[in-house]
């Protein structure tokens, strides 16, 4: 099933009764509609199968009659949309918000009427139907870019006819999934076994809760409906609710629970390297710095740096975990699978919130096992150094390109590459740095990134002016590291022949980037015609953050 934004989903303005509490609820225009899930088109402004009051006053009274004692146990009497939540999948409890790993948990919508004619009276289709179509959505909230789940399923609308309750699994043990398909039609409301016995909706949970850090999690439930573009491309809001999901160090292991065996190993520990040395242990989660190279048995506290004079006497930081990647991945539910585990190192300077620009690194499987600290070269004294991670140090050059002569704090910051709820650090370090003009220049020369060759051009002043003028004026210099590519119609015949043009220009805020685009040349008799852009290509790799003084 394809993801979409929680922000693609269409919600109108609803009453919503959440343990007791009632209250009108206004919520947000969002960005993108569920159309672009379900082929429907918004139908927000659709009015709810209950009266509301206006915005900012309590509805009328809200009764909520136990199932059991209306005789239908599909039924449950309330006068507004009404989500709940509880550990009991008949609803017969007192209702619960909160929750974390190896809780049994499900989620209730409640409507005025029944479910078909909420449906209709809602999606409005313009003929009798049979079947409907709905979709649970949980988020952060309605304007949610990433949201954890979204569900799609299509129902009978005949099977709902005396039923106004939709229930939904989203945590429980397999014996429980067993028990509710089991159930006898007049002990649990039928429908729900379509939904609460199905482990689609939990086995996603499960596999998402498993990446959440340690903490209080607050969520929220989403039901819509919707006809699918194929018969009539509507939508409208149902219902949503609130509800907690808390992990920590003691319940964390209880995800595994019930996963097969192949899940489980992701959130099993591996032999790593451990605590290497002093200063390793007294430093877990930090970035040390020195004016050497850091191998894994470093432990000279006197060489251990804040403050360099200078670039050109090097400057090298070391990142300590107390455990490897793979094992911190483990914490997440991720650990087995660390082939090219991944980390990104964010440069701030001087105090700025926003990063002057990051690198994306990567281990291999091997050192994300055991490995427990790494050194990474900033300003390397050897070639040798600066091979070991020339991205990095091409990154951190650009970073020192754009600074006037002077001191400056940097601070660089470790974060995990994986997809976790929020980055998770790994490190940080600060230390300050002492440049002139001519110290700048020579290492940014020297270590920062530079432009492909002239190529084509170096031979070719027309090409070369050519060029400069389809690059635009922004444009600070042009080249054509590749040869022609001749392109033939189907009789064997050149049409026409282009090539890559790698430039440098400033961006809006006046840093030096480059960039890629494509030229193209006509076939005319023996010759060429007038160089233009060509679209018919597009070419990545190459590096944006260029130095100016690297720019020609």
């Amino acid at each position: 099933m394809k993801k979409i934004p929680l922000s693609k989903l269409a919600l109108a303005t609803l009453a919503v009764t959440m343990f007791g509490f009632t209250a009108t609820a206004q919520l947000g225009n969002l960005k993108n509609k569920l159309k672009n899930s379900t082929g429907g088109n918004n139908n927000s402004n659709n009015s709810s199968t209950s009266n509301n009051s206006s915005s900012g006053n309590t509805p009328a009274t809200t009764v909520t009659t136990p199932a059991v004692s209306t005789g239908n146990p599909g039924w449950v009497n309330v006068t507004e949309q009404t989500f709940t939540c509880g550990t009991d999948y008949n609803f017969a409890g007192a209702g619960k918000s909160e929750f974390g790993p190896g809780d049994n948990f499900f989620l209730r919508f409640i409507l005025p009427k029944s479910v078909p004619e909420t449906f209709v009276s809602l999606v409005k289709p313009d003929y009798e139907k049979s079947t409907g179509y709905m979709a649970l959505a949980i988020g952060k909230d309605e304007n949610d870019e990433n949201p954890i789940i979204i569900d799609q399923k299509s129902f009978s609308l005949n099977n709902y006819k005396d039923v106004n309750v939709i229930d939904y699994t989203l945590q429980a043990d397999e014996a429980t999934f067993k028990k509710i398909a089991n159930e006898p039609r007049e002990k649990v409301c039928f429908t729900s076994s379509s939904s609460m016995a199905v482990e689609s909706v939990s086995e996603e949970w499960k596999r998402k809760s498993a990446v959440f850090s340690d903490g209080t999690h607050q969520w929220m439930a989403f039901l819509v409906f919707y006809l699918p573009e194929v018969e009539g491309g509507t939508n409208a809001s149902v219902g949503k609710g609130k509800f907690t999901y808390i992990i920590n160090a003691e319940n964390r292991g209880k995800l595994a629970a019930g996963m097969n065996f192949y899940d489980k190993q992701r959130f099993e520990k591996t032999p790593d390297d451990g605590m290497t040395t002093d200063i390793h242990k007294s430093n877990v989660n930090k970035l040390v710095f020195s004016k050497a190279f850091m191998d894994k048995t470093f432990n000279d506290a006197a060489s251990v740096k804040t403050s360099f004079d200078n670039l050109a006497g090097g400057v090298y930081a070391r990142l300590y975990l107390k455990e490897s990647v793979r094992n911190v991945w483990a914490n997440f539910g991720n650990g087995k699978d660390v082939g090219g585990a991944g980390y990104n190192l964010y440069f701030y300077v001087d105090g700025s919130e926003k990063y002057s620009c990051y690198v994306e690194s990567k281990l291999s499987k091997e050192e994300a096992l055991k490995m427990t600290s790494w050194s990474i070269p900033l300003a390397p004294n050897t070639q040798k150094d600066f091979e070991y991670d020339k991205g990095c140090v091409n990154r951190f050059a650009y970073v020192m390109s754009e600074l006037t002569p002077g001191k400056h704090k940097i601070k660089v910051t470790a974060v995990l590459g994986i997809d976790t709820e929020k980055n998770e650090t790994l490190g940080v370090g600060e230390f300050e740095v002492i440049i002139t003009a001519a110290d700048r220049d020579a290492f940014v020369k020297k270590y920062g990134l530079q432009m492909p060759e002239k190529g084509l051009l170096a031979t070719d002043a027309q090409l070369a002016k050519d060029v400069k003028i389809v690059a635009g004026p922004t444009a600070i210099e042009v080249r054509c590291p590749s040869a022609w590519e001749y392109i033939k119609d189907g009789f064997g015949q050149i049409t026409h022949r282009s090539t890559i043009v790698a430039y440098s220009y400033k961006d809006k805020e006046g840093r030096c980037k480059q960039d890629t685009f494509m030229i193209k040349q006509m076939k005319t008799g023996s010759g060429y015609g007038v160089t233009t852009g060509n679209a018919e290509k597009t070419w990545y790799g190459l590096d944006a953050y260029l130095p100016i003084q690297n720019s020609k």
